[in-house]
């Protein structure tokens, strides 16, 4: 009985000296993460619409969404024009898709010129432990902020919306493994990123994509209860795996 009491004990505290250095989620995370809506050369009356958004990764710029936001009509061969709202207006970006190549991979990445250098958004590929806090960014339902409510340098763009919860724990759905957050998911978070906190970095970073939401097994899933469950996440892993298989 007494040995374990010595674990439980040992376990808690470590957690309560690691959270004890986590800091909130800082105010430069909202950068690069637009309101975004994808047309293809398939189709060309009509469009998706999600959240993208920004990182660096091996001394290069991308840009990721959610594979399902691109319509799924497209044509792996079509040239995408990416087009994200800012300054309050729409503006296009005819980019290379990259694709992983496992098909169920809910991702897909664009590479940006190498003169945008964005180095406070990284992917963390460090498991962070359950019950860790983790906040997922987006345009839920088309709702935006204007920088000016958040900068004093008169700043015309849009800045997205912030969701937070726990890390809940990882599930396997087919043969990949997915981050689930206990957080209420809303449309217009696809494709967005999840921060959450990398105690070997000692920065906040990119946990995963928002790939999906998944309505609680214990409710009926009906227009009634459109919005319940838990946030399930594309892993950081997986965004890693398309830039190396693509290289």
């Amino acid at each position: 009985m007494k040995k374990w009491t010595i674990i439980v004990t040992f376990v808690v505290l470590i957690f309560s000296a690691t959270s004890q250095n986590i800091k909130n989620l800082p105010v430069d995370c909202l950068d690069g993460i637009f309101y975004t809506r994808i047309k293809t050369d398939s189709l060309s009356n009509g469009y998706s619409i999600g959240t993208s958004f920004l990182f660096f990764y091996n001394k290069r710029n991308y840009l990721a969404t959610a594979k399902h936001v691109i319509l799924t009509s497209q044509n792996k061969n079509d040239s995408l024009y990416l087009e994200i709202f800012q300054s309050e207006k729409w503006k296009t970006l005819k980019l290379k898709p990259l694709y992983h190549k496992n098909d169920s991979v809910d991702a897909v990445l664009f590479i940006l010129p190498d003169t945008i250098q964005l180095t406070n958004h990284h992917l963390n590929l460090h498991f962070e432990g359950f019950g860790n806090d983790a906040y997922i960014l987006g345009f839920p339902n088309f709702m935006m902020m204007d920088a000016r409510s958040v900068y004093s340098d008169g700043s015309t763009y849009q800045l997205p919306l912030i969701k937070k919860g726990i890390i809940s724990g990882i599930i396997k759905l087919g043969t990949l493994n997915y981050t689930l957050l206990d957080i209420i998911g809303n449309k217009g978070f696809s494709g967005g990123p999840a921060y959450s906190y990398d105690i070997y970095g000692k920065e906040w970073a990119i946990l995963g994509l928002v790939s999906m939401r998944l309505p609680n097994i214990l409710i009926k899933q009906d227009s009634q209860y459109p919005e319940t469950g838990f946030i399930v996440l594309t892993q950081a892993a997986y965004l890693k795996e398309i830039i190396i298989l693509n290289n």
